[in-house]
């Protein structure tokens, strides 16, 4: 398992594979609804970004067996998280 950074565990770390298919390479960067890394699809050997929806105070990130898996938080925030995905995915 590639070795996550303990200052920044919210970031996926290089290495990291997606869907079977695409490899995170590098940070390029985040704001507050995403994180935007660059990356490499296995089967084409294409480059590409990979757009992450990681909003800032709404998630977090927890590793089980060594897989990221992102929470996000209910109640009230469940509406900011949901309204802000929907913006993500449009913008897709």
């Amino acid at each position: 398992m590639p070795q996550q950074s303990s200052h920044v565990s919210h970031i996926l770390p290089s290495g990291t594979i997606l869907q079977d298919n695409y490899i995170i390479d590098a940070l390029l960067g985040e704001g507050g609804f995403g994180i935007t890394y660059s990356g490499t699809c296995k089967s084409s050997g294409q480059p590409i970004a990979i757009k992450e929806y990681f909003p800032a105070g709404l998630v977090t990130r927890e590793y089980t067996k060594g897989n990221p898996l992102v929470s996000h938080f209910e109640g009230s925030l469940e509406v900011s998280f949901q309204k802000g995905l929907k913006r993500f995915l449009n913008e897709a």
